[in-house]
């Protein structure tokens, strides 16, 4: 961060792409902070959110509408970062 700027001024974005046939929640555990919902990712589709930079290590989860939810490992993310997830299909 530049010397001076507001600490999580930013944002990161990030394209979710579903593999699954089942539409999921997708939410980010932000490291000391609280759960926050990223938005919906439709099954077999392919969407990017644009959130807010909380901490420098987020875990994103898709919790599948039909039940059950899918945990991504632990990213170290920064301001303007830009992921890419997959959520496989369980068939």
């Amino acid at each position: 961060a530049l010397f001076g700027a507001a600490r999580g001024s930013g944002n990161i974005m990030v394209t979710i792409q579903n593999n699954d046939f089942k539409d999921a929640v997708i939410y980010a555990n932000w490291m000391g902070s609280i759960r926050k919902r990223v938005g919906l990712a439709i099954g077999k589709t392919s969407q990017t959110f644009t959130i807010k930079w909380q901490s420098e290590v987020v875990q994103f989860e898709a919790d599948f509408i039909a039940g059950g939810s899918f945990p991504f490992e632990p990213f170290d993310v920064f301001e303007g970062d830009y992921l890419d997830l997959v959520i496989m299909n369980e068939g």
